[in-house]
């Protein structure tokens, strides 16, 4: 059995100073919304490897979540930055089998297409909201959509 914590980032800044989508940062209401969930998701997410875009707000809202967990092993991926559900899938299936656990930090709407591929239905992610994932599979390679069960789903307000 595999588990696939996603977690769309939290809420942020129109625009950023540069003028780049990828450098926008988190607004108060996401750096609160951020504490709240690390808070709220802490034990659940102990110990589970990161795979987080590297875009500025992505990283900001995983940073203000391991204040409250402990999490050692992040891959900042630039892939991941707007991926597409395709793009997600595909980093899914190359993950080690030695991790039963992955969180996915992303953007929208390659994060809600994934989650409604996965678990087969609609689904549309606010920001900082979380969803849990299982699927019963041994090996990540042998990842299909339509597969996956929602166990869980919060978003601070």
């Amino acid at each position: 059995m595999k588990k696939i914590h996603l977690l769309r980032h939290a809420k942020t800044e129109q625009n950023s100073k540069s003028g780049r989508d990828f450098d926008r940062e988190l607004r108060a209401k996401g750096i609160q919304q951020a504490k709240i969930l690390g808070e709220r998701l802490g034990d659940q997410i102990k110990g589970v490897p990161v795979i987080c875009s590297s875009a500025k707000r992505t990283k900001q809202t995983l940073e203000l979540i391991k204040n409250h967990t402990s999490i050692e092993k992040t891959n900042y991926l630039d892939s991941l930055y707007l991926a597409s559900s395709e793009e997600i899938e595909k980093i899914i299936i190359r993950q080690q089998n030695t991790d039963d656990e992955i969180l996915i930090i992303g953007h929208n709407f390659g994060i809600s297409d994934f989650a409604g591929a996965a678990i087969n239905t609609d689904i549309y992610l606010r920001t900082c909201e979380y969803l849990l994932i299982e699927i019963d599979i041994n090996d990540w390679v042998h990842y299909l959509p339509k597969k996956g069960t929602a166990i869980s789903k919060y978003r601070p307000e």
